[in-house]
């Protein structure tokens, strides 16, 4: 009874989530499709997998790290409305709906095509998640339920972390390496985690790539982008007298 009400329950916040989501700029046809550019996974008899193996050993030996508590941390940002959280430190600036409304909109927005690109792949080659395929504990219990209905390749986690990145490394040039760095490190936390192997994540930088490239050839992001970098600079000149 108890497992039907977590089912449901996940369910329920699923198609919230579906519901709530920012609109796209990007449509069917002018969306990359992510099964044209990546390569399948490695199956658990290829010797490639020996990789993806010895980095989920790794993972679950630095859980007890800080590198574990920021991995859990981040396990519960991965969304739309709440990946400005991870940034705003290296990017210098708190995004939020209300206070940078141009910022927002255009990363928000551009986090929902990036995982609509990130579908065409996870939803074909279907591979398990890592503590699903090893029966293991993940370093985040109370998401495991949710996890587990849902596939390893590519990480969409990743690549929205990702997409964030390149928006506001747009914005804000600067800040560029030092929110790649943290962009690594909320892929790899996926790997910590046990919810992804390390070519899920890798493969999910592609995946961000290939969404922002494309939305460079979108009108209207290209006019949102715009608005927010005047936004930014705004917002900096306030800050600095």
């Amino acid at each position: 009874m108890k497992k039907r009400v977590r089912l449901l329950a996940v369910m329920l916040m699923a198609c919230l989530y579906v519901m709530a989501q920012p609109p796209r700029f990007l449509t069917t046809e002018t969306q990359p499709n992510s099964l044209k550019f990546l390569q399948a996974p490695p199956s658990t008899i290829d010797r490639l997998f020996y990789n993806d193996w010895s980095q989920y050993e790794w993972g679950k030996s630095v859980r007890n790290s800080e590198a574990g508590v920021l991995a859990a941390f981040d396990a519960h940002h991965g969304s739309w409305y709440n990946l400005c959280e991870v940034f705003a430190d290296e990017f210098g600036l708190q995004v939020t709906e209300k206070d940078t409304p141009a910022i927002y909109e255009v990363m928000s927005r551009s986090v929902t095509d990036a995982h609509q690109v990130n579908k065409y792949a996870k939803n074909y080659y279907r591979r398990t998640r890592p503590f699903v395929q090893f029966n293991e504990p993940s370093l985040v219990p109370e998401k495991e339920e949710e996890e587990r209905t849902d596939f390893s390749f590519p990480s969409g986690h990743a690549a929205r972390g990702w997409i964030v990145a390149f928006i506001l490394s747009e914005i804000n040039p600067e800040a560029t390496a030092d929110i790649f760095a943290r962009a690594v490190t909320f892929g790899q936390g996926r790997v910590i985690a046990g919810y992804h192997y390390q070519s899920d994540v890798e493969a999910s930088r592609l995946v961000a790539m290939a969404t922002f490239i494309a939305l460079h050839g979108n009108a209207e992001f290209c006019a949102k982008m715009a608005a927010a970098k005047a936004e930014y600079a705004r917002l900096k000149s306030q800050n600095s007298k």
